[in-house]
């Protein structure tokens, strides 16, 4: 009884790290936190700031 030998193909790659996040205020040289219309997609629904890494 012979065995068959398979060939390994090539590992599947993966992406390492995460989409890169673009900086929406880097334009800005002072962020004014009392206009809530740029800020509207950092705060939470109990108007808490988020994190800037999340």
């Amino acid at each position: 009884m012979t065995t068959q030998r398979t060939t390994q193909g090539a590992r599947p790659t993966f992406r390492r790290g995460g989409r890169r996040r673009r900086q929406c205020f880097c334009k800005e040289s002072k962020v004014d936190y009392k206009d809530v219309s740029n800020i509207r997609r950092f705060i939470t629904d109990r108007g808490r700031i988020e994190a800037g890494k999340k």
